[in-house]
């Protein structure tokens, strides 16, 4: 595979990674805010 195809593949995956961990990041915020409330009542 030619370095620079590799290049484009490697930070389309990396995109698609970014997005997931996004994702992943705000269903994580969204789980401490229910526990929190929960706790607080």
């Amino acid at each position: 595979m030619v370095y620079r195809e590799w290049r484009r593949e490697k930070n389309k995956n990396a995109d698609d990674t970014i997005e997931k961990s996004i994702d992943g990041t705000k269903q994580i915020k969204r789980k401490q805010e229910a526990c929190m409330i929960s706790w607080v009542y």
